[in-house]
């Protein structure tokens, strides 16, 4: 988790989308980690598509995050 935050404004709607998923699926819902993604989601949200949506929002709601 602690490497997340180090690329900052660099990631991209599937970046985001990406690295959401992958802690879902590993069952590690950092909450940091969710905190970061979900201010990074706000700022970018114009620039995801429908399946970077969908992913993101299964992985939020998988690992219990609200955001």
């Amino acid at each position: 988790g602690d490497g997340v935050p180090l690329k900052g404004e660099q990631m991209n709607s599937q970046d985001i989308t990406m690295v959401a998923w992958s802690y879902a699926t590993l069952l590690a819902p950092e909450r940091r980690v969710f905190d970061f993604l979900s201010a990074a989601a706000i700022r970018s949200i114009q620039n995801f598509n429908a399946q970077d949506l969908s992913n993101t929002a299964w992985a939020f709601a998988t690992a219990g995050a609200n955001a």
